[in-house]
């Protein structure tokens, strides 16, 4: 969908507030929970509903998808690199556009850098 980053940046608000807004629920309170739980039939465990995870692999041999991020980290991903990332336990959101090619694009180097930064 087209929205401003500030609009990106609220939705990723109201998923760190686990569907709260201005005090209200508005989603039920198991939704975010459900949605960022692995799916269980990914043993990347980086998938839930509709949100791609930083959860630990349930092969103990590979890494999360961004090792330096905090487990509890979750983004929506859209085209070419653009990004909402949710960091719960920093109380923590990063919306990132513009174009980037490539696998490796920045994201998790970007949000380490804040998390030092806000630490």
């Amino acid at each position: 969908m087209y929205a401003s980053a500030r609009d990106w940046a609220r939705l990723g608000q109201f998923c760190l507030q686990g569907g709260q807004w201005q005090g209200q629920q508005l989603l039920p309170g198991d939704w975010l929970r459900y949605s960022t739980t692995p799916t269980p039939t990914n043993p990347k465990n980086n998938y839930g509903a509709h949100f791609w995870l930083n959860a630990d692999p349930v092969d103990g041999q590979q890494q999360r998808t961004w090792p330096s991020l905090p487990a509890d980290t979750f983004s929506m991903n859209g085209f070419q690199g653009q990004r909402v990332v949710i960091v719960p336990s920093m109380d923590l959101v990063v919306v990132r556009f513009g174009f980037s090619g490539g696998k490796k694009r920045g994201i998790e180097q970007l949000v380490a850098g804040l998390i030092d930064v806000i630490e």
